[in-house]
């Protein structure tokens, strides 16, 4: 054998031992990650360095360490789902009559059991119909030869809508809810009404809407707003909207609730082509109780009213001063201040519904009224630019000290403005779909519909359910009388 077949024979047993360890290799890095001992080829003890690294490492990663215990939340499941308020329909499934015979002797057979096997809620879609209003006639048969006979007419309600056949009350509620309740618009109702096989326009609908909620339901706004005075506590606040019959850039949604600790349950909404002070003047100017505001200088003119901070606009001030940070585990000035005011909340969790005032503003004093204090004495201790964030939270917390320390005087007062808060996103919800009202009227209607909707939502009411029976009796009516309309309010109506 020459040098050159030695030499072709040594490579080829070099690639063999190479391609052996590339085999090796891949299955260690490819192969079950579980597996503790490593099988080396006879000529590879040297790798064993390489895996002796390995289980050291394993070893040194297996040992014990405490982990702290937690609380992890399950996700309800439909089986947990409440269904007790549906409607039972009970289908029995029988065997058929051809059927219904012993396999082995062919003799009838007889029902012994029939066990419930499973539940379905089923989905039933919405339909039209169209109802045909018969009115009977009557006459008196002795006097229809004289000439004073008179014609009786059998009584029926009248036309929601004038001269429409179409806007009855359930069709006027379902748009309602739809566009105040899911925030469907008009011009998007339009191509699901026509789906249906009712070609509505987005003008007929719009006009409903302000001819129901701000002429026919007039009455029953204005009792919610006057029963709303008569409460010891409200929330306010406001949010911009867009008119485009208005001549400025912005009008104004003004929202005032009722606390959560008041016999009524209710929100009213009011539109203003400004932010003025005319608007709380005209909205609360004979009110006498106390105010929750976000701090706007448009309420201080209510000199019969006592004014309460918000300690959530404090804190929101404080979370903003964070920037990017978590506040969780910053350990700057205002990560501890809001981790403070969130210690302050906490506690005010631990209020039991069946606390009297006395019993709440008791709690409030022993335990929160020192940890308030505490918090606005850091506050003031601290020193930074007026243009920092910092600043300005340091110098809206300090500003608003007294007016949150008022809160401490009734039992029956809150530590936050939230009430008002998310009662004013519904009226926010609603500008992000429907963008905009063309008129004054247009946007009064919107306010009026979303004080009756909210307030019935907040009386634990289907406000759709609600609109329905409400346009239903009021058409009924005759005469609208204004006092008529009490037993229309959320608290007073029967559903059923």
């Amino acid at each position: 054998m020459d040098e050159k077949d030695k030499r072709i024979k040594e490579l080829e047993q070099q690639v063999a031992e190479l391609n052996e360890r590339i085999a090796f290799l891949t299955s260690k890095l490819f192969g079950k990650k579980t597996e503790k001992t490593h099988c080396l080829p006879e000529d590879d003890r040297q790798l064993d360095l390489f895996h002796l690294e390995e289980r050291n490492e394993e070893l040194e990663n297996s040992r014990e360490i405490s982990v702290k215990s937690h609380t992890k939340k399950i996700r309800s499941s439909s089986r947990n789902i409440d269904i007790s308020n549906i409607p039972v329909e009970i289908v029995n499934h029988m065997m058929p009559e051809e059927k219904c015979s012993c396999p082995e002797c062919h003799t009838h057979l007889v029902q012994v059991a029939n066990p419930k096997i499973r539940e379905e809620v089923k989905f039933v879609p919405a339909r039209l119909k169209l109802i045909e209003h018969h009115q009977a006639v009557y006459k008196c048969p002795n006097c229809s030869s004289s000439d004073h006979s008179e014609i009786s007419k059998a009584p029926m309600p009248r036309s929601l809508i004038t001269h429409s056949k179409v806007g009855s009350p359930s069709i006027v509620a379902h748009i309602a809810a739809m566009k105040y309740v899911y925030k469907v618009p008009c011009y998007r109702q339009e191509s699901m009404w026509k789906l249906r096989g009712l070609p509505l326009t987005r003008q007929q609908m719009s006009k409903w809407m302000i001819d129901v909620f701000n002429n026919q339901l007039l009455p029953l706004y204005d009792l919610l707003l006057s029963e709303l005075k008569t409460q010891r506590f409200l929330h306010v606040d406001e949010t911009p909207y867009n008119t485009l019959a208005s001549e400025k850039s912005k009008t104004y949604y003004w929202v005032a609730t009722s606390g959560k600790f008041e016999k009524r349950n209710i929100a009213v909404f009011t539109h203003s082509d400004g932010r003025s002070s005319e608007t709380a003047r005209k909205l609360l100017g004979d009110f006498k109780g106390y105010i929750q505001t976000d701090g706007y200088a448009g309420y201080n003119f209510l000199d019969r009213t006592r004014h309460l901070g918000c300690l959530a606009h404090v804190r929101r001030y404080f979370i903003d001063s964070l920037k990017n940070s978590s506040f969780k585990e910053s350990k700057s000035f205002s990560g501890e201040i809001v981790k403070d005011i969130d210690e302050i909340f906490e506690l005010e969790r631990n209020i039991s519904d069946k606390f009297n005032d006395d019993e709440r503003l008791k709690y409030r004093r022993e335990i929160l009224l020192p940890l308030m204090k505490r918090v606005f004495s850091k506050i003031s201790s601290v020193t930074a630019s007026v243009k920092s964030s910092l600043g300005k939270a340091r110098n809206y917390a300090l500003s608003h000290e007294r007016n949150i320390l008022n809160i401490f005087e009734k039992g029956y007062l809150e530590l936050s403005n939230n009430s008002a808060e998310r009662a004013v996103k519904e009226s926010v919800m609603g500008r992000k779909n429907w963008l905009f009202s063309s008129t004054f009227e247009g946007a009064q209607a919107n306010a009026v519909a979303l004080s009756l909707i909210y307030t019935a939502k907040l009386n634990h009411l289907d406000p759709e359910e609600y609109l329905r029976k409400v346009l239903t009796e009021i058409s009924s009516i005759e005469i609208l009388d204004s006092e008529m309309f009490r037993k229309f309010l959320p608290w007073n109506i029967d559903l059923t």
